[in-house]
């Protein structure tokens, strides 16, 4: 049997997926893509697991199945939580989601010792900490903008003195939800000293991650697909909203374009994600007033699809050929 499909764990809506497999039916190669939605697996997937013949799954609304002897890649997308509200009963509920989710961490484990996994679970999680990824950066030759993480207000007057303009983000999710609604949470310039001032008792209600603040001519997204990089220059000071973060406006709104990196810097960037033992990332960097090239953090499960629309760059083909071809 040959080893040549593609296994995707991801969820119903994930347009990233339902790119690569639009491309894959253009070019002749679905038949060797299985997608595993995760919220529906207890209703449209069947898991067959035997010591002596390992495992097989099978899709009831396709009845296409596979083995693990015929999986070449593993594309950890975005798997979601799996559906089990219709067990009604909260405690079963709790059981059956515990029990699916060793299941299938058991088989992404066992599926990074016989094939290509983007990215391997454990190092895509140990990956996505700012703290050491900063550290990281800074060990293979990036610059890095100063930064504290504190929950003494003593060390944030210490550091904005130091520093003439400091800046905010989180550590760890982009996103705050709060009397259900979902609020963004972007890199933000502090405006002067009163806003830490009038901010004291929340410092010390919770760690907080300041930097000082890069004036910058624009931002760079780098995609990584195995041993290649891909590098897009983004407008971010043309528009008043997207200068402290590109985030803070669509991306229809800002010019993108295909960035030249050094060679240098190249090599430093596939020496940190082979440190941290990924085969993609999505990493953010700015080029400061000075022509520097800084790093601010790496997503190793990032998005990219908006950088294909806006440049007309084939990443979701990249993506495609690594997944087949992951030499």
């Amino acid at each position: 049997m040959n080893r040549d499909k593609i296994l995707i764990f991801t969820n119903k809506d994930d347009p990233h997926t339902d790119g690569l497999i639009d491309l894959a039916i253009k070019l002749n190669v679905a038949e060797k893509i299985i997608r595993v939605n995760t919220e529906d697996i207890l209703t449209n997937t069947i898991f067959s697991f035997n010591s002596d013949l390992g495992f097989t799954i099978t899709l009831n609304d396709s009845k296409r199945k596979i083995s693990d002897s015929e999986v070449l890649s593993v594309w950890y997308r975005r798997p979601e939580k799996v559906e089990t509200a219709h067990l009604k009963n909260n405690d079963i509920e709790d059981f059956v989601q515990g029990q699916i989710n060793s299941l299938l961490i058991g088989i992404y484990i066992y599926l990074e010792s016989k094939s290509t996994f983007v990215s391997p679970l454990f190092s895509l999680r140990r990956a996505s900490f700012k703290l050491p990824q900063l550290m990281l950066a800074k060990q293979v030759g990036f610059k890095i903008p100063k930064s504290i993480i504190t929950n003494n207000p003593d060390d944030v007057d210490v550091f904005f003195n130091e520093n003439s303009i400091i800046s905010t983000k989180s550590i760890d999710s982009p996103n705050f939800h709060y009397n259900g609604i979902n609020y963004p949470i972007y890199n933000r310039k502090l405006k002067s000293y009163e806003e830490i001032i009038n901010n004291y008792e929340s410092i010390r209600m919770c760690p907080t991650y300041f930097q000082e603040f890069i004036e910058k001519k624009f931002d760079i997204r780098v995609i990584v697909i195995g041993e290649n990089v891909f590098a897009f220059k983004i407008e971010s000071q043309n528009n008043e909203f997207s200068k402290e973060d590109f985030r803070g406006v669509s991306a229809d709104l800002l010019s993108h374009s295909i960035y030249q990196l050094a060679d240098s810097d190249i090599d430093k960037i596939l020496k940190f994600t082979k440190l941290q033992n990924l085969n993609f990332s999505a990493m953010d960097f700015v080029l400061s007033e000075n022509d520097e090239l800084i790093f601010l953090e790496n997503n190793p499960n990032g998005q990219w699809m908006w950088l294909e629309y806006a440049t007309k760059f084939p990443l979701t083909e990249k993506m495609l050929n690594y997944l087949l071809d992951p030499k």
